[in-house]
């Protein structure tokens, strides 16, 4: 049986321990990726489309 994927086992926990309060910070933490990332030479160009 194959393992589920790291961000479907986090979900799982925020649902099972009732860790609303976490998804806010994710995202935020999502974002800020990939500002930073826009930010560099080699992925700006594969990262501007998506904001």
């Amino acid at each position: 049986m194959a393992r589920p994927a790291w961000w479907r086992q986090y979900l799982q926990f925020l649902r099972e321990e009732k860790k609303w309060w976490a998804i806010p910070i994710l995202v935020l933490l999502a974002v800020a990726a990939l500002l930073a990332l826009g930010n560099t030479a080699t992925l700006a160009p594969f990262l501007y489309p998506l904001l």
